[in-house]
């Protein structure tokens, strides 16, 4: 009985019935704990959406091209710079709009979907990043 009082940090003489629920309580933090790392390690979703399931499914949309992005496959890079006039100053204390400044500015225009050959119809989604 001394062994048991100790795991628990009961005083010694308690009686069995008294340490169930501390024993209890153990038991559910344990079992609360496991049950936390098995869902965050995604143990009770395995059908749940994850990166390389998303990407799987533009291929299998789109078909396989290799050497092109997966979505928005058709796009095209920009690169220069941005110069403020200032005009913007009155609507944002942002230093970019500050008249003046020159800003590097590197981006994409894409066509959304990932058909590196689709045709640059008027309706088609395009993208700016």
């Amino acid at each position: 009985m001394s062994l048991l009082n100790d795991l628990t940090g009961a005083p010694p003489g308690m009686p069995p019935h008294a340490l169930l629920p501390r024993l209890a309580a153990i038991g559910a933090v344990l079992a609360g704990t496991t049950c936390g790392f098995a869902y965050a390690g995604g143990w009770f979703s395995p059908g749940a959406l994850t990166p390389a399931r998303v990407i799987d499914r533009f291929e299998q949309v789109n078909g396989p091209h290799p050497g092109f992005r997966r979505n928005h496959a058709k796009g095209l890079c920009v690169e220069g710079r941005f110069t403020a006039s200032g005009a913007g100053a009155v609507l944002s204390k942002a230093g970019l709009l500050a008249a003046g400044r020159v800003t590097p500015v590197a981006g994409r225009v894409a066509l959304a979907g990932g058909q590196p050959y689709a045709a640059d119809a008027e309706a088609t989604v395009r993208s700016l990043a």
